[in-house]
């Protein structure tokens, strides 16, 4: 070794520790067989990303490039290097090829996607108003056409949700504002008179039921009437008093009585009890065997022995048909069990 040799090991070899007398380094342009990957020498050796094949600056490895078959999102598109399989990136805000639009975010009218806006197409865009977007044109799913989310009131039935959607937020017509059906039992004063011997809160049951049927109306019918049974001797332990829909006379498009068992059971009534099983109307009050508050409940114990003896001398409480304050069920007590009278009867299924 002489003069200025950093080294000299007798061979011409550039890929040892020692090459044209100088020690082996990073930069100089020669790779070190088992210490360096590459070397591109100075000024091209760099960790800098260039899109063509070159040594990094420690000569461990080449620098990815455009062309290394792999697309290095970070610094290739589609448009730079697409033989690396590069694709549109969308929200750069590059319309790139595939992509209908690209604004860099969703907007009125390019989708997320980079999509053109259209309602069907399966994208929710929210910017552009859409609130649902299930790409069909089925109006009883959970979308509607116009990509608008269904709703109780939209009038559209949704399949599995609702049971009927009227379109409207009124409770007095066929359909609640829950969208379920607002249920309608029938209610009617008979168009027979009984004395006191009914046969107990059962018999005057089955008188109603017998009047409901010679009209042909269906359902289970239950007479407005207590006793002083210790157990269901009244319409607040016989009835629903969980219905919530309407009441109504018997006769067709009958009216509306009372909304529910509260409506019924909080006077004035909506309409008095005044036409029978066959809707016809009683041109005059007729008094009515109740033994009823207004509320439902027991008034007293005299009840004709239980609605069995048309003989005592017990006095009953009677409502009048055409009132429609608390007479309707508590006008007088003082009845004779002899005397007949009418019933109330009411649709009940329970």
């Amino acid at each position: 070794m002489e003069g200025e040799e950093e080294c000299d090991d007798g061979n011409p070899s550039n890929s040892d520790e020692c090459v044209s007398c100088n020690n082996a380094r990073c930069g100089d342009g020669f790779r070190q067989a088992g210490v360096e990957v590459c070397d591109d020498g100075d000024g091209v050796n760099s960790d800098a990303y260039t899109g063509t094949a070159h040594c990094n600056s420690t000569c461990t490895a080449n620098v990815v490039y455009c062309g290394d078959g792999v697309c290095q999102q970070e610094f290739e598109d589609i448009g730079s290097c697409m033989q690396d399989g590069c694709m549109g990136t969308c929200g750069n805000g590059v319309m790139e090829p595939g992509e209908d639009c690209d604004e860099g975010e969703e907007s009125m009218s390019c989708d997320g996607i980079c999509s053109a806006v259209m309602c069907g197409d399966g994208y929710t865009n929210v910017v552009a108003g859409e609130e649902c977007d299930d790409a069909n044109d089925v109006d009883t799913d959970a979308c509607l056409a116009g990509c608008i989310a269904a709703k109780c009131g939209d009038g559209v039935v949704q399949a599995g949700v609702e049971e009927c959607d009227d379109g409207n937020q009124d409770d007095t017509d066929t359909c609640d504002t829950t969208c379920n059906p607002i249920v309608r039992r029938k209610v009617f004063v008979t168009s027979l008179s009984y004395k006191g011997s009914l046969g107990g809160l059962s018999g005057a049951d089955g008188r109603c039921q017998a009047r409901a049927n010679a009209a042909g109306l269906s359902g289970k019918f239950k007479a407005w009437l207590s006793d002083d049974n210790a157990d269901f001797n009244d319409p607040a332990s016989r009835f629903d008093t969980s219905f919530t829909g309407f009441y109504e006379l018997a006769g067709d498009g009958g009216a509306v009585v009372a909304h529910g068992w509260s409506g019924l059971t909080t006077p004035p009534l909506a309409h008095a009890i005044d036409q029978d099983e066959m809707g016809t109307q009683k041109m005059s009050a007729v008094t009515v065997w109740t033994n009823t508050t207004a509320g439902g409940n027991q008034i007293s114990g005299k009840d004709c022995d239980s609605w069995s003896d048309d003989i005592s001398l017990e006095r009953p409480t009677v409502g009048l048909s055409n009132k429609v304050d608390t007479a309707w069920t508590m006008a007088s007590a003082d009845q004779t069990c002899d005397t007949a009278r009418y019933l109330y009867c009411f649709e009940d299924p329970t």
